[in-house]
């Protein structure tokens, strides 16, 4: 939870990363550095003359001020089930909607929408007021205590409950010591912004799987220094500060370059775009404890896990032949799983893959259904069991909805099954 100071260091930091054709005007820059990037906070005044000079800027959905988005409520991905017997089956009784994903992608359409028409019409004044608004959503998410909410967050004070209280350092809670991290030893960051798209909509995707993984990245390091002061490591601080630190202004520099490059439309650095893996982008909905080594785990990057939790190679049997794969995704089968991701229109013309059932985790009663959806529809579907193992796909113009849904087949047995989805690529 930075306070004032931090959010002008880190505003100021991540305009810095920025090229020289991607500045500001002095007057714009340091009212940015200053004082936009605190709108979000200073719009809980009680001063009607500030909030209605704030509320222009400010995005609110289900009563919710793009500030502290929703936390992903991943109970339901895992926890609620009943039995339907004269099926064979479970099914979940409870409904998944990625609540933090919906207020985000909403919110990140919306600010960069608005500062790259105002950068485009050179309305610098009124494209930094939104400027700081989204940066200090970033800065939030991903320097201090708001970490541990949002993308697979909880709330802030899960610390306070599995850290013990002392009594006599009550300074020294968890939220006490990420509430006054010290940044006055903050070297400078060096960094070159990378573009995340070509229009708004690709930004908006690239930027939730930054988001995500920035968030996932500070979180970690919250813990570390929480830890540290409670083992009286304090001395170990300053360099995670420091990483924190770096991690939060180097997502707020990509976003930044990104939206000027769309204003400007100046596309130099968009190589890294044509074609895009699936591993890099961020599911809205996942499998959370799927089938054997998967039981308390949810889908894998670039390797598989066998039954006895060891890692085993990515791999399909194509053709009579076990293929391996350097990248792809993996989760154990379930009565029922999804894997969903949210791509913009207008953007890929196909999306190819090998997919199946790990050949490690095979045997005579496998039988698992996987449906291929393409803007929320089903497109097709496949059965995999020992006789047809795995195939190749193709999906031309994906977009909306995107992903891949699983059962078991009618009849089949829970088994530990392994989905692999080899070399999933989109294509421009």
């Amino acid at each position: 939870m930075p306070g004032g100071l931090q959010h002008g260091l880190l505003t100021r930091t991540a305009l810095d990363l920025l090229p020289s054709c991607f500045r500001l005007p002095a007057g714009e820059r340091n009212a940015l550095i200053e004082e936009y990037c605190l709108y979000p906070d200073m719009f809980f005044s009680l001063d009607k003359s500030v909030y209605e000079k704030i509320l222009p800027y400010t995005f609110i959905k289900d009563g919710i001020q793009f500030h502290y988005p929703p936390n992903t409520p991943i109970e339901k991905l895992y926890r609620y089930w009943l039995p339907v017997p004269d099926e064979g089956r479970l099914e979940k009784s409870r409904p998944f909607s990625n609540d933090n994903f919906l207020h985000v992608k909403d919110g990140f359409t919306f600010y960069l929408d608005h500062i790259a028409a105002c950068f485009a019409a050179k309305n610098y004044s009124d494209g930094a007021k939104f400027a700081g608004c989204l940066l200090h959503m970033l800065e939030d998410a991903c320097f201090g205590a708001h970490s541990i909410e949002g993308p697979l967050g909880t709330d802030i004070f899960v610390l306070e409950r599995l850290f013990e209280r002392r009594d006599d350092e009550l300074n020294r809670t968890p939220l006490g010591i990420l509430a006054s991290l010290d940044c006055s030893r903050i070297e400078p960051v060096e960094y070159q912004p990378r573009l995340l798209g070509e229009s708004v909509s690709e930004i908006v995707m690239h930027l939730y799987a930054a988001y995500a993984e920035s968030v996932a990245v500070s979180r970690r390091i919250c813990f570390s220094i929480v830890q540290n002061v409670y083992q009286n490591n304090q001395g170990e601080n300053a360099g995670l500060v420091q990483r924190m630190f770096a991690n939060a202004a180097k997502i707020c520099a990509d976003a930044l370059f990104s939206v000027w490059c769309v204003a400007k439309q100046r596309f130099d650095a968009s190589a890294d775009l044509r074609e895009v893996c699936l591993t890099r982008l961020e599911p809205h909905a996942f499998p959370l404890g799927g089938s054997g080594g998967y039981h308390f785990l949810s889908y894998l990057k670039n390797i598989a896990v066998g039954g006895n939790m060891k890692r085993i190679p990515l791999q399909l049997r194509l053709d009579n032949e076990v293929v391996s794969f350097d990248r792809g995704l993996s989760w154990g089968s379930h009565f029922e799983a999804s894997l969903l991701y949210w791509l913009p229109d207008n953007t890929y013309s196909v999306f190819d893959a090998a997919i199946g059932l790990h050949p490690d985790s095979i045997d005579e009663l496998s039988g698992v259904r996987i449906r291929l959806i393409n803007d929320g529809k089903e497109v097709d579907e496949f059965d995999f069991e020992a006789g047809r193992p795995a195939t190749r796909i193709a999906i031309d113009h994906p977009r909306g909805d995107f992903g891949f849904t699983i059962s078991y087949l009618p009849g089949a047995p829970h088994r530990n099954s392994i989905i692999v989805v080899g070399d999933p690529m989109l294509r421009k």
